[in-house]
């Protein structure tokens, strides 16, 4: 699956407000550091399937929880 360039970008605005390292916004959506880290420093837009849901759940999560 392919994260779109506003998905990215939302992540990392929304990373940069909670003061989230890489490391723990990996851990709080529960995917591997080094993936995370590929898609937000690299521009790796595509990954797996369960990867995706997952940052993308927490994604709308963090706005529909406010």
């Amino acid at each position: 699956m392919q994260l779109t360039d506003k998905q990215v970008l939302a992540i990392k605005r929304k990373r940069g407000e909670l003061d989230y390292s890489i490391s723990m916004l990996a851990n709080t959506v529960n995917i591997d550091r080094h993936t995370l880290s590929k898609v937000l420093k690299n521009g790796q837009r595509k990954v797996n399937k369960p990867t995706f849901e997952k940052l993308n759940n927490w994604l709308i999560d963090q706005y529909t929880n406010v």
